[in-house]
């Protein structure tokens, strides 16, 4: 078997870890054959060995395992199990690490095993699990350190933090942070580079404390070096560019800054700093994109704070701190109150980047157009000549693309009226450049859709499509497009029959090689469908059964499409899995299909989660179909957690006063009278009304 293969096989693994399951067809695409064929082969071992040595050797709580006897096991994963165990010559406590059994025929997987032993060993910090010792068992491999809490690591604390309602002491973070810099400071004198930084791998403590863990790619300057591949050094998503680019020999002390300022914006933002459904698309983002600024991620969090991230993850590591030290003085300062030495890019740096990548977009980007002030200020410049109208209303337009949800974590979209004044602006001075106009229009559509101000997005997007029909045809993929948007916006706007009218149309003329377009109106045009049928079911009216027939059966056309190799879409795909989700959860349960509703929903969820992050707005309507089918099994206790993060993701996401989020929250509380939680929804019901909304 090829090393090639075997880094391949491991990093998988951790993908798995990760909570990703990548598909191993997709993962192996872009290596040589030869690994490619060794990696199938150990994925195949490893499928088909799985169900009888996942549970490692066959031990039971109170069975002595070596020097250790067994307590209770308190994690298992793809590379092994960990148990809480006593170390029956000192009496102490220990989390007992044991290497996976089809690992362990492995000599790279035991030699990296006995790497991280060897790593920890070397020093000693408050902010690192502490290692007792580690050994070989039986034949099995195992570790044994620090017990900490009960083997939580931040990926759990980021899940428990999103639900929460109550408000996130930043500066508690960034000292728990501090913290654990100044332990890979210590580490990185020692000679140590960690080299897999990352919430999987720093440990809870029961007292709230954090400490890091896992050294099993550490690099040991005295000792000869593992030869990994750049795939297997590290975690992609928190891999910093010149690892990708360079492999294990290009990283230093500056790349591990990197990695600690993705863990870092991760706890922050509650949302990666490169989200990417795969890890191609990992490896793409940190190569050529900037994440969102964690102002937009996430409201309240520090600028201070965000400056110190935004540096430790500069793509230009001479641009980067210097030293984990130095990171982790920047971060006791903000602390201590005292102003930070990270400083905002200039106008000149955020301008020339952007340019190199989305030159339309940068202008408006390095002017710092984030509000209604900016865009006003171009369009007051823009007024002296129409030519310059043009000109700065499609920069302005730039503005629009930062809304999609599909490509950032969260949208406050608070200035929904800039949109809309954008529109007024194409639609009365841009008479003379009608494929400008409605290429604007159309911006302002999608503005205003991803903003869920459907009834105001409908004006242009009328407007745009009539444009695009007389300049480039009434049945070019321009129009197309429009159209799209548009019977998209009428569905949200209850206009159901005009919205399926336009999508049949687009189906019938949709080129083939168009699959996007087709699976989006088939996506449409199944939700026009169950919408109708609720039409029929409150009229009174017959033919219900047929709407919601006619939908499910629209909704697995799409899905047919979305799983045909090439087709990406990871937005679609975890929008139609929500759309069955609701289908089978409902109108579908009285059969045996039932059972496919908590696949679905909980697909859906894993997919806007794991592709755009925490506060994605679609996230809401999937925790509120959880909600209802939660509600239906009389499990309201559930029910009304979702609800709660549903309200707080759309408060996050659009303002405390937007309609949509009001109605989640009157929703929050109608179900904590159902789950019997009198008092509290009283207590919600009287807070409500104290803000001045109504409970109608």
């Amino acid at each position: 078997m090829s090393k090639a293969a075997e880094d391949l096989f491991h990093a998988w693994l951790e993908g798995r870890e990760d909570g990703s399951r990548p598909d191993p067809g997709e993962f192996c695409k872009g290596h040589p054959e030869e690994a490619r064929e060794g990696f199938r082969t150990l994925v195949e071992d490893y499928e088909g060995l799985v169900k009888v040595l996942q549970r490692g050797p066959d031990l039971r709580s109170g069975e002595v395992f070596g020097r250790y006897s067994l307590r209770r096991r308190i994690g298992r994963g793809a590379t092994g199990v960990v148990w809480e165990a006593e170390e029956l010559q000192f009496h102490r406590s220990v989390a007992l690490k044991i290497l996976h059994p089809l690992l362990a025929l492995s000599e790279h997987a035991r030699e990296r095993f006995q790497r991280e032993s060897e790593a920890a060993a070397r020093f000693e910090h408050a902010g690192v699990a502490k290692i007792y010792g580690a050994g070989e068992t039986d034949g099995f491999y195992w570790i044994a350190q620090e017990l900490i809490g009960d083997g939580a690591t931040l990926w759990d604390w980021i899940e428990l933090e999103r639900r929460r309602s109550d408000q996130t002491d930043f500066r508690a973070i960034a000292r728990k942070f501090e913290i654990l810099a100044r332990a890979l400071s210590a580490a990185h004198q020692a000679g140590i580079l960690h080299r897999d930084i990352k919430p999987g791998n720093i440990l809870v403590a029961a007292d709230g404390s954090w400490k890091l863990a896992d050294f099993g790619l550490a690099q040991l300057d005295d000792a000869v070096s593992l030869t990994l591949s750049s795939e297997g050094a590290g975690t992609p998503a928190y891999m910093a560019p010149e690892q990708i680019t360079g492999g294990v020999s290009a990283a230093d002390e500056r790349s591990e800054v990197f990695s600690f300022g993705a863990t870092l914006y991760e706890v922050l933002g509650l949302a990666r700093a490169f989200q990417a459904a795969s890890r191609e698309q990992a490896v793409h983002r940190i190569l050529h994109d900037r994440p969102a600024s964690l102002g937009r991620v996430r409201a309240g969090i520090p600028n201070e704070l965000v400056l110190v991230v935004s540096k430790a993850l500069e793509r230009d590591r001479a641009r980067r701190y210097r030293s984990m030290e130095d990171l982790a003085a920047d971060l006791g300062r903000f602390v201590e109150g005292v102003p930070v030495h990270a400083k905002p890019p200039t106008i000149v740096r955020r301008t020339r980047a952007w340019m190199r990548r989305e030159p339309w977009k940068a202008g408006l980007l390095a002017l710092g157009v984030a509000s209604l002030i900016s865009v006003s200020f171009l369009w007051n410049r823009a007024s002296l000549h129409l030519r310059d109208t043009v000109e700065a209303a499609r920069l302005a337009g730039g503005f629009v693309d930062l809304l999609d949800p599909d490509h950032a974590a969260t949208q406050r979209v608070a200035s929904f009226e800039a949109l809309k004044s954008l529109g007024e602006l194409a639609a009365n001075r841009l008479g003379e450049f009608p494929e400008t106009q409605a290429r604007i229009l159309l911006d302002v559509g999608r503005g205003l859709r991803w903003a869920e101000r459907f009834d105001d997005a409908l004006p242009p997007l009328e407007r745009a499509m009539d444009l695009a029909r007389k300049q480039w045809g009434e049945h070019s993929e321009q129009a197309l497009e429009v159209e799209l948007q548009f019977a998209w916006c009428l569905g949200r706007a209850e206009q159901h029959s005009r919205a399926r009218t336009i999508l049949e149309g687009i189906l019938e003329t949709a080129p083939e090689a168009r699959a996007d377009l087709r699976a989006y109106a088939l996506n449409r045009l199944g939700q026009a469908w169950w919408e109708i049928a609720n039409d029929r079911k409150d009229g009174g009216l017959p033919g219900e059964d047929d709407a919601r027939a006619r939908a499910g059966e629209l909704w697995r056309e799409t899905q047919a499409i979305l799983e045909a190799p090439g087709i990406g879409l990871p937005a679609l795909r975890a929008l139609n899995d929500l759309d069955l989700g609701i289908f089978y959860s409902t109108w579908a349960e009285i059969g045996e299909e039932a059972e496919e509703a908590e696949t679905f929903l909980q697909r859906s969820y894993q997919g806007f989660l794991n592709n755009f992050g925490p506060f994605h707005p679609e996230l809401v309507y999937v925790l509120v179909a959880r909600s209802d089918y939660l509600g239906r099994l009389g499990r309201n206790e559930e029910a009304a957690q979702e609800l709660l993060q549903a309200w707080k993701i759309s408060a996050k996401a659009h303002g405390d006063s937007h309609p949509q989020t009001l109605e989640w929250r009157r929703y929050y509380i109608d179900r904590l009278e159902r789950a019997g939680r009198l008092k509290e929804a009283e207590l919600q019901r009287l807070q409500l009304e104290a803000e001045g909304y109504s409970l109608d």
